[in-house]
């Protein structure tokens, strides 16, 4: 089961605006660290980032889109295997920036190579993820049918026969959110008493 559909809209924009925050505070907390201890890779590695800053906020942005329409049920969910399939590329985009990167500062000189490599990955990449994405969609709406065309089998009449009712882990779950908000709103009215 997909974990996407468990968050809310409002929880996903959220934590994607918060990681490109943290993310430019990590930035600017790197540039000011390879101007304080003179170090030439760190230097180097936080000017990398810098010039890569567009290109990662924009990574994120398209993972951010893909896990809201992940969290909508069918069919507008239906966006979010483009999305990641965009993303993806964008991923290994700056992946192959790295890979430069360390070829340059390094010398290594193996970066031409995976230069002609680069482009054949890219449509490989997105048409899995796309692939990928999808499966997972319909999937899980045939999962879904199934479990509602299953027939549920009625308890014998009797009075020493119980209904049992199948709980699963959202009903626990929600049980333990109502179990922790009667505990804080027994301790909140003990001290408003006091």
């Amino acid at each position: 089961m997909d974990t996407r559909q468990h968050k809310s809209a409002i929880w996903i924009i959220v934590s994607g605006i918060l990681g490109i925050i943290l993310f430019l505070l990590f930035l600017a907390v790197l540039r000011y660290a390879a101007i304080y201890f003179a170090n030439a890779f760190l230097a180097g590695f936080a000017d990398f980032l810098f010039s890569n800053t567009g290109l990662i906020i924009f990574l994120g942005i398209m993972f951010m889109i893909a896990d809201l329409f992940y969290s909508f049920s069918f069919p507008l969910n239906l966006p979010g295997p483009i999305f990641s399939a965009i993303g993806s590329i964008f991923l290994i985009a700056f992946l192959f920036h790295i890979l430069g990167f360390i070829d340059d500062t390094y010398g290594f000189g193996i970066f031409p190579g995976l230069y002609i490599v680069e482009f054949f990955i890219y449509p490989i990449v997105f048409l899995i993820v796309l692939v990928a994405g999808y499966w997972s969609i319909f999937s899980s709406m045939a999962d879904k049918e199934r479990v509602v065309k299953e027939p549920t089998q009625e308890p014998a009449a009797g009075p020493e026969k119980k209904s049992s009712e199948v709980k699963n882990w959202d009903d626990i779950g929600d049980e333990f959110k109502e179990m922790l908000y009667d505990i804080f709103h027994r301790i909140r009215e003990e001290i408003r008493q006091k």
